[in-house]
């Protein structure tokens, strides 16, 4: 007897997604860990992204973050929907006291790291930027092998010629 409410108890504690000490009526806030265990465990996306848009969230959707997330193999419009639903006020953390700005070198970090284009400008989209688009600039992401629509989306992010 006392076998079986040990293996209950150690089944109860390896439950993905509950804290040891979680109560059962404490609201769930997702984390990028919960997302790649989802992910591997192979929820459908479109169940993912559901998911998604109405929890509670703390992800990291920071360049180390979403490259993290790549390589644990979300899809990248569920990656998207972490983008949108971290920055919505309702279901994501509290805004941080010094938020990430992108440069050109977050940029760069994003293409080497093989991150999905569409995630790339998705990021560059919803993130405050301080771009390089000078031609000096330029010619850094250019030999950085930075693709020209993304190249083109910072410079409409950055709001015309030089830095932004």
């Amino acid at each position: 007897m006392k076998a079986v409410i040990l293996a209950a108890l150690a089944i109860g504690l390896m439950v993905p997604g509950r804290a040891i000490g979680q109560g059962a009526g404490a609201p769930e806030v997702l984390t990028n860990e919960a997302v790649i265990n989802m992910t591997a465990a192979n929820v459908e996306r479109d169940l993912l992204v559901a998911k998604l848009t109405t929890t509670h969230n703390s992800f990291d959707v920071t360049v180390t973050g979403l490259i993290n997330l790549y390589q644990g193999r979300v899809n990248q419009d569920v990656i998207k929907a972490m983008i949108s639903a971290a920055a919505n006020p309702k279901l994501g953390p509290p805004a941080p006291k010094t938020p990430e700005v992108l440069d050109n070198q977050s940029v760069i970090t994003m293409v080497s790291a093989k991150l999905p284009k569409a995630v790339i400008m998705a990021k560059i989209q919803g993130t405050k930027a301080t771009y390089d688009v000078s031609s000096a600039g330029l010619v850094s992401l250019t030999q950085a092998k930075v693709p020209s629509d993304v190249i083109q989306a910072m410079m409409a992010k950055a709001g015309g010629s030089g830095k932004s």
